[in-house]
């Protein structure tokens, strides 16, 4: 066991080395702009799965990044897909747009500077509009009158009832 600590740690420090060296290569303007590429940042349990998938859980503890990790992968949709239709999904409407949208790891924070996020509310609805994407956002005080879309993507539901009702 101890040979194998030993070579992770090793490993472990070669790659920061190499890491350093790819920095130190970059441009100013390539090191701004790497910056706010969330592969770069990302832990390898963070990147959206390879091949063809529906459903992608990522069940994970607190400080895992569960909400950076939509974020990311939402307004990346939203950029590959304009016009896509996105919802977020929360307990309630307030919790949506606190966690997903404004929080630390929400929707605002991590839109790229020079790139437009507008973010407006509504009675019914929530919309933020990135090159035409727009995701809405639905929270449990609507149930069913709300008739969401059939194939969510993401969703955060917390609590006694996190699991779903047949």
């Amino acid at each position: 066991m101890k040979r194998y600590l030993t070579l992770l740690r090793r490993l472990s420090r070669e790659l920061d080395e190499i890491k350093s060296r790819v920095w130190a290569a970059l441009s100013p303007a390539d090191v701004r702009a790497f910056a706010w590429t969330w592969d770069a940042a990302a832990g390898t349990n963070q990147w959206e799965p390879e091949g063809d998938w529906r459903v992608w859980p990522l069940l994970a503890g607190r400080g895992f990044g569960k909400t950076r990790s939509g974020s990311e992968w939402i307004l990346e949709q939203a950029r590959r897909h304009p016009g896509a239709r996105i919802a977020l999904v929360g307990a309630t409407l307030e919790e949506v747009a606190r966690v997903m949208v404004e929080g630390e790891s929400g929707l605002l924070c991590c839109n790229p500077p020079g790139e437009k996020l507008k973010w407006s509310a509504s009675r019914s609805e929530l919309a933020v509009r990135v090159r035409g994407g727009r995701p809405r956002f639905l929270g449990r005080r609507w149930g069913a009158a709300a008739r969401p879309p059939a194939s969510f993507r993401l969703g955060r539901r917390a609590g006694q009832m996190a699991r779903r009702r047949q």
